[in-house]
């Protein structure tokens, strides 16, 4: 019986053990799944969440030009910084200390309040810290709006967190936004939107239809040596790699009583006080005028021409 009852003893012991072994493991599996499953589920969040963010910044930024753009034309004067004031927008809400109704949810803390409240949803806490925001050009048809802020996530059961530093890009277009040069030299009286031209070659032979039909629809083209669009919304003619220009249909201006320059109708020159010296394209009116320097970027440099 002595015997016997030490082998049932071992026996138990045995799978007591075993039992043990096993339940830990277990639970050292269910741990890992389950946070590798918790891991996954606020990737996804995040991954969303930044894609939103993106698209938060684009409505931000896009009001932002649109006031910066009104209220430009409305004082009858440039913006001095557009990175300033951008971030007075964009962080306040407000232009020169006046609230911005337009601005309301597009604001930054509006932004980080939205997400916090669906990071609630799914038991997790999300801040945005260190923010800063500015404008720029990567290509002429785009104003980049470029945010980098500081990403803190964690679960709230404090099984995973994220902490990283973020640069979110987003592109607005600016076709179809107003060009602060007509407005702003014409008091108001004469606007031109932004619109891409459709025209690759501006002359066939010796025809010159599609130079006048980009001209009289106040269509843009990329170039180098001419200002960009924030330059622009600053009163500045500098030239810029991601440079646009217009030729000015000078029958829009007169016809709102506006005395007409002697001068090449490329309009950052036009609106300048650079008075080079230009040169008359036979098949054109008597008022398009275009400096010698423009000659190639219009393919007239093989067409009869006269210079002054």
């Amino acid at each position: 019986m002595d015997r016997k009852g030490i082998f049932f003893t071992l026996i138990a012991i045995a799978a007591i053990s075993l039992f043990l072994v096993s339940y830990t493991f277990y639970k050292g599996y269910s741990d890992r799944t389950t946070t590798h499953d918790r891991i996954e589920s606020l990737n996804a969040f995040i991954f969303s969440v930044e894609k939103n963010l993106e698209r938060q910044i684009f409505i931000s930024g896009f009001r932002s030009l649109f006031i910066m753009q009104t209220e430009s034309v409305e004082h009858g004067g440039y913006i001095l910084n557009a990175t300033s004031t951008l971030n007075e927008l964009f962080f306040n809400g407000t232009y020169g200390g006046v609230d911005q109704t337009i601005m309301l949810g597009a604001k930054f803390q509006d932004i980080q309040d939205a997400i916090q409240l669906n990071a609630n949803k799914v038991n997790a806490y999300i801040t945005l810290s260190n923010p800063s925001i500015h404008f720029t050009q990567s290509d002429p048809w785009h104003v980049d709006a470029v945010l980098t802020v500081d990403f803190n996530a964690r679960d709230q059961g404090n099984l995973v967190s994220w902490n990283k530093t973020e640069t979110y890009i987003s592109k607005i277009p600016i076709e179809h936004f107003e060009d602060p040069l007509y407005l702003l030299n014409t008091g108001g009286l004469v606007s031109n939107n932004i619109v891409k031209t459709p025209f690759t070659s501006f002359t066939n032979g010796t025809s010159v239809t599609n130079l006048n039909n980009h001209t009289a629809s106040g269509y843009y083209k990329a170039n180098n040596q001419a200002p960009s669009y924030l330059n622009r919304l600053q009163g500045s003619s500098s030239a810029s790699e991601f440079g646009i220009e217009s030729l000015i249909y000078i029958p829009k201006i007169s016809n709102q009583g506006i005395i007409i320059q002697d001068k090449t109708i490329v309009d950052y020159i036009y609106f300048s006080s650079n008075t080079p010296s230009f040169c008359r394209i036979t098949g054109t009116s008597s008022w398009f005028k275009i400096d010698q320097t423009h000659l190639p970027d219009y393919n007239l440099t093989g067409l009869e021409y006269s210079c002054t």
